[in-house]
């Protein structure tokens, strides 16, 4: 019986590899991005087919916390995704440390509900200050692909510098295969960037 009252503790325990308890999900090693789009999560509902789709969240989180508090719902259509990435569960640099934690456990929880479902889910990877380290590249297994963003950072300096500082860290601890980057701009040259919305393909 799912009991109710600690969030989604009790509805399913996943694998974990570090000490916050925070899901340790399977890396997908390769993948097939010929005639794939991205479409935010948002737009998912709406959509006539998504067997060629992408699914992102790199849009406000309100917009997808009904996928952690009724992960069910949004199961069978996520389904029918080629890929779903894992939910951008914000980190801003002036968010308690308590809450950005929180939210990269939610983000791997949802990454490891949704494999559990047979969804080939690409982890998303997002950082903070330096303190953030501790915790946020957790659950994610090296070598594998993963995707990142940029959109927000281009007039913010300090923004950018934490960027920065923070992607070459995630690069030295988990030495992905392939990184996915969501942004108009700063994107890393190594990245394949996901196109934003209006957009009409991928660029390396």
């Amino acid at each position: 019986m799912y009991k109710t009252g600690c969030e989604n503790y009790f509805k399913a325990k996943f694998y974990s590899d570090n000490k916050w308890g925070i899901a340790t999900l399977d890396k997908i090693n390769e993948i097939d991005l010929n005639d794939v789009e991205p479409i935010s999560f948002n737009y998912v509902k709406t959509a006539k087919d998504l067997s060629n789709k992408l699914v992102h969240f790199f849009i406000d989180d309100y917009q997808f916390e009904r996928l952690w508090n009724n992960p069910d719902k949004y199961i069978n259509m996520l389904k029918k995704a080629k890929y779903v990435l894992t939910p951008d569960f914000s980190l801003y640099r002036d968010m308690d440390m308590a809450i950005q934690l929180y939210n990269t456990y939610k983000n791997r929880w949802v990454g490891a509900y949704l494999q559990g479902e047979g969804i080939k889910v690409i982890p998303t990877i997002s950082w903070s200050t330096k303190e953030s380290y501790d915790f946020c590249f957790e659950g994610i297994e090296e070598n594998g692909i993963v995707a990142i963003a940029t959109y927000g950072i281009a007039k913010d300096e300090k923004a950018k510098k934490l960027f920065y500082e923070g992607y070459q860290e995630m690069k030295r601890r988990l030495n992905p295969s392939l990184i996915l980057c969501y942004g108009e701009s700063e994107v890393p040259s190594e990245c394949l960037r996901i196109k934003t919305y209006g957009e009409r393909r991928w660029r390396s």
